[in-house]
């Protein structure tokens, strides 16, 4: 069995891709997967490291762009097509996975071309640019939210599934995590985070709160501040008593999910998927110019179903950050309650779900193609809730 998985640009497009090859992994041990990816997008760094074989097409995105950069645009998606046709056309994949992201457009164009059985695998409550053009062409279209529908044309192969998630995820344990990040088990611990690169807005408000939080015994901090803040955070937190494990980035993020009691975070689709994998009560603050304003619907949706607080970048302070983290970790049954709402938002079974659909597909298109969009099996009983004890 021969797989192609594009998707690329940032991380939250990425790790869905590797999630899913790694439960192909598991369930073929002769799987062929490539990736296809651009030379410029974290892809390039993150898809080797985890052992996978990346091809890099040219590719760039069209919103936003003057009218000579959509010129420019559209020109470098048509070289993305044809180097996209010859690449399917020469590995023969049984089909094609598109996790978002520009460079998958050129990729889900050349598949369906070849009549190549096309998967989108859409993350946000608001689909990109690029799957809504996608699943207009797709075999199946598998969502997180089911508000996403809304915003796509066709509802005919339309799946709600999940985002799926490495296995790594959830699979930490809290008294090595701690020793790790040299904290104390008998504190609440708080995971302070704005994405791989660091929100300075976030970094900002989290050194007036643990400032405003004072020298209290009960709370410690985790913070990972992105490369280019990280020497002013440090010098900053020095002069504050508060137990605080400074990080530019964490390679393995489980191991702070693991520590942690409450997450302060932005709200991209994949960060919050991970957040309901681990039972983690949370504080979102969306990222204020992400596209269409997915994050606030992503959020939103959390909050609504009493899993999340939603506090908006344009109001976030280090005195509110403070009096709101204080008040969660002081109400510890509305803690309780939280998480238990974020666990039961989880779908922990994506990735097998999405592997399980790329296999029948691709043989379905081997014996008879009109047979490609099969229905999907009923879904499994979700599991239960876990308990997070201190």
């Amino acid at each position: 069995m021969r797989v192609v998985i594009a998707g690329g640009g940032t991380g939250g497009h990425v790790y869905p891709g590797i999630a899913v090859a790694e439960a192909l992994k598991r369930r073929h041990a002769g799987v062929e997967l490539l990736f296809v990816g651009t030379q410029k997008g974290v892809e390039s760094r993150i898809v080797p490291r985890h052992g996978y074989r990346l091809q890099t097409i040219p590719a760039r995105g069209l919103l936003g762009a003057g009218p000579f950069g959509k010129l420019v645009g559209l020109v470098t998606l048509g070289f993305g097509v044809v180097r996209s046709y010859f690449l399917l056309r020469k590995f023969k994949p049984g089909v094609v996975l598109a996790t978002g992201g520009f460079v998958s457009a050129p990729v889900g164009v050349a598949a369906s071309l070849l009549r190549i059985p096309l998967v989108v695998q859409e993350q946000n409550s608001v689909p990109g640019a690029t799957n809504r053009l996608l699943a207009n062409l797709a075999t199946e279209v598998h969502l997180n939210f089911a508000a996403a529908r809304k915003h796509l044309r066709r509802k005919d192969n339309l799946r709600l599934t999940g985002n799926p998630l490495r296995a790594s995820v959830g699979s930490g344990n809290r008294t090595l995590a701690l020793e790790q990040f040299g904290l104390d088990p008998d504190r609440h611990t708080v995971f302070i985070f704005g994405g791989s690169r660091g929100a300075h807005t976030i970094n900002e408000a989290a050194v007036d709160a643990i400032r405003a939080i004072g020298g209290r015994e009960d709370v410690q901090f985790i913070i990972q501040t992105g490369k280019r803040d990280l020497p002013e955070v440090e010098q900053k937190l020095q002069a504050f008593r508060t137990k605080v494990a400074v990080r530019a980035y964490l390679m393995r993020i489980e191991e702070a999910y693991a520590a942690a009691d409450l997450i302060v975070c932005r709200a991209g689709a994949m960060t919050l998927s991970e957040v309901m994998a681990c039972g983690l009560p949370s504080i979102l603050v969306p990222y204020p110019h992400a596209a269409q304003d997915h994050q606030v619907a992503n959020a939103r949706e959390m909050a609504e179903a009493g899993a999340a607080l939603m506090v908006l970048d344009s109001e976030l302070d280090g005195p509110r950050l403070a009096r709101t983290i204080v008040d969660l970790l002081e109400n510890k049954r509305r803690l309780r309650e939280m998480s238990s709402n974020a666990f039961r938002m989880a779908r922990l079974d994506a990735s097998e779900k999405l592997a399980s659909a790329l296999e029948r597909l691709a043989e379905a298109a081997l014996k008879k193609p009109e047979e490609a969009a099969a229905i999907e099996p009923p879904a499994p009983a979700p599991p239960a809730a876990p308990t997070r004890e201190r």
